[in-house]
């Protein structure tokens, strides 16, 4: 539509144009009265020049005759020109309107919200359908009320200084915010907002976009982060980054310094090639770069040398990574110490199984690639699955596995192998007792006598899940002396405590605090005192019975918990546990002398006591029997 209105322009254009001259040279013709001037006008060149000439001529004709003719058709074409602006100005009305259409329809259909707000008064004046959508609002519940009411009420006068400071600076503003919509959900948007003009009319418009899924996705990498510092620390392997370029370490775990016997920062800073003993260094420095360098990982068995001098056997796979935009080498790092021992008894006993293939400790079995049937496996694969090798040699290696889980096995482990060429995860076998073991299975295409076979290498894994299952309830015991901490300490209290009150049965506590433990730290050292404070758990575990609980609050401060005991006797208690430490002191196993202050507290199911109340009067006790020892 647009163009046609052009053409149509550019035609009338020339058409006055045209008239304009025709009139200027009729108006010299007549003011001449000369009809021979007139004819020399000039000789029409082109067809259209022809047609206007011969036009020309007529009107000529009827001039000369009547000066009132020639005015007449002077108002005759000027009302034919006049005719066509007339169109002309409705062709541009209708392209003005289809415009608007336009605009109205990307304004509405927008997918970020967008709000107009009038500039003096702060007061939105108009919203789009994405807008209602962001508030959970119509229309006619936001228009009319002021932009500040976006907001959630605490954040309107931070927000507002932003909004006008920039406003003024920069004529735009660009910032994140909250917003509150109906129900009082607080959802996080990005708002770009500039003075512009509606019509005749200055107004403020504010594009709002929902952010609300990226700050989750933002909260969830930050959830991630911590959850990766987390494994980190506790991986079971020594964890080494090294920068590439100075071969310096940049951090360690626990592990780390367990493995060398070294703390963090004696580490940290110093040449990674330190680790290794000083003999062997350059080689096995040359080996890890040369690896690293070619490949960009470096597998093998090698040996570290601990703060004692200590050489230990360790396998270290390592990798380029990057961390916070820095090329690192990760280096994961496994104490060998123990297999490397089994390997050797197991190489002296066994004389006859040289080949790695029989001497393995992970079960090995190779599979046709084609049939699936096992062409052969090791002795370790008849340990695994309790059966002789001519039992397993000729079966199916899906057979291996649990029935109901030998189709997701199968899917799982051809999918690592068609992604990565090796499949490396934890699955399940059944032994021919039907007992089932948890394994970790490494398999990989490889060629074995020219031809192409499944090697499936399994890692029976029921000790370290049973090791992580008792790592698990070590989280109930404090790690130094080995009874219960504060928080199942307490927790085992309350339910004693609520057993008692069932049984209507008497319950008594004690509160023991070791006196003179900071003297002891300060004058032979903090692992002084953590022998004291293991030595005074010794003294109770060897007092009490096996139904009374015993836990380390914190410091040297103990909880003992005795049920069905009255405090009537708890001088028979507290003469058993004083007699095992004068028997240590009497000794002199020690440069010091241990001395414990205690205080009890009784429970009486007559007496509603909580947790809180009976420790806090036996701690008042516990002080009140301190306070002799320094008097004495």
């Amino acid at each position: 539509m647009m163009q046609d209105a052009d053409n149509i322009r550019e035609k009338l254009a020339e058409e006055l144009e045209m008239l304009r001259q025709r009139i200027a040279d009729l108006e010299r013709d007549i003011s001449s009265s000369t009809r021979e001037e007139a004819k020399q006008v000039g000789e029409p060149r082109t067809i259209e020049e022809r047609s206007h000439a011969i036009m020309w001529q007529e009107v000529l004709k009827e001039v000369l005759l009547d000066p009132e003719t020639a005015q007449r058709i002077v108002r005759t074409f000027i009302e034919k020109a006049k005719g066509q602006f007339d169109v002309l100005s409705k062709l541009d009305e209708r392209a003005l309107r289809e415009s608007e259409e336009r605009f109205r329809l990307i304004f509405e259909n927008a997918k970020d919200a967008i709000f107009w707000v009038d500039p003096d008064s702060g007061l939105i004046v108009n919203c789009n359908r994405s807008a209602e959508l962001l508030l959970d609002k119509t229309r006619g519940e936001i228009i009319g009320t002021h932009r500040t009411t976006l907001h959630p009420l605490e954040k309107v006068e931070e927000y507002g200084l932003i909004f006008q400071g920039q406003l003024q600076d920069k004529k735009t503003v660009d910032y994140e915010a909250d917003i509150i919509t109906k129900k009082g959900v607080i959802k996080s948007v990005h708002i770009t907002a500039s003075v512009t003009r509606v019509g005749e009319q200055p107004i403020i418009q504010l594009i709002a976009r929902d952010i609300t899924e990226r700050r989750r996705s933002d909260q969830a990498l930050r959830e991630s982060e911590t959850r990766f510092k987390r494994l980190f620390e506790d991986a079971k392997d020594a964890i080494f980054w090294t920068d590439r370029e100075t071969g310096l370490i940049k951090n360690c775990n626990k592990a780390a310094e367990v493995l060398i016997g070294r703390k963090k920062e004696e580490m940290v800073g110093n040449l990674r090639s330190q680790l290794y003993p000083r003999e062997k260094a350059e080689h096995y420095k040359k080996l890890f770069a040369t690896a690293i360098e070619q490949k960009g990982a470096y597998e093998a068995d090698t040996e570290f040398i601990t703060s004692e001098g200590k050489i230990k056997p360790v396998f270290i796979t390592a990798s380029v990574s990057r961390i916070d935009d820095t090329s690192i080498i990760q280096e994961i790092v496994r104490d060998m110490s123990e297999r490397k021992s089994a390997e050797m008894a197991l190489q002296e006993s066994e004389e006859k199984f040289k080949q790695l293939f029989e001497n393995a400790k992970d079960a090995i079995f190779w599979a046709d690639l084609d049939t699936g049937l096992i062409t052969n496996c090791n002795k370790a694969a008849e340990e695994l699955l309790e059966r002789s090798r001519s039992e397993i040699v000729g079966s199916h290696h899906a057979s291996l596995h649990p029935a109901d889980k030998v189709e997701s096995y199968i899917e799982m482990f051809k999918k690592q192998i068609e992604e990565k060429g090796i499949a490396d995860d934890e699955a399940e076998v059944i032994t021919k007792s039907g007992a089932v073991k948890p394994v970790h299975i490494t398999a990989s295409v490889t060629m074995v006598g020219g031809k192409s076979v499944i090697q499936e290498i399994v890692r029976d894994i029921t000790e370290r899940k049973r090791a992580e299952e008792e790592l698990r309830m070590l989280a109930t015991t404090d790690s130094l002396t080995g009874l219960l901490n504060r928080g199942s300490g307490l927790l085992l209290f309350g339910k004693q405590l609520q057993l008692s009150k069932r049984n209507n049965s008497r319950l008594t506590i004690c509160y023991v605090d070791v006196n003179g433990l900071k003297t002891i730290n300060d004058t032979y050292g903090h692992h002084e005192g953590d022998e004291a404070l293991k030595l005074v758990a010794q003294f109770l575990r060897q007092s009490l019975r096996k139904v009374d609980i015993i836990c380390r609050l914190g410091g040297d401060e103990f909880l003992l918990v005795l049920p069905q005991c009255s405090l009537d006797k708890n001088d028979i208690v507290w003469t058993r546990i004083v007699d095992k430490v004068k028997q240590f002191n009497e000794s002199r196993k020690k440069p010091y002398a241990i001395t414990l202050s205690r205080g009890f507290a009784e429970y009486d199911p007559a007496e509603e006591k909580f947790i809180d109340q009976l420790i806090t009067v036996a701690d008042r006790e516990m002080y009140k029997h301190k306070s002799t020892f320094s008097q004495n």
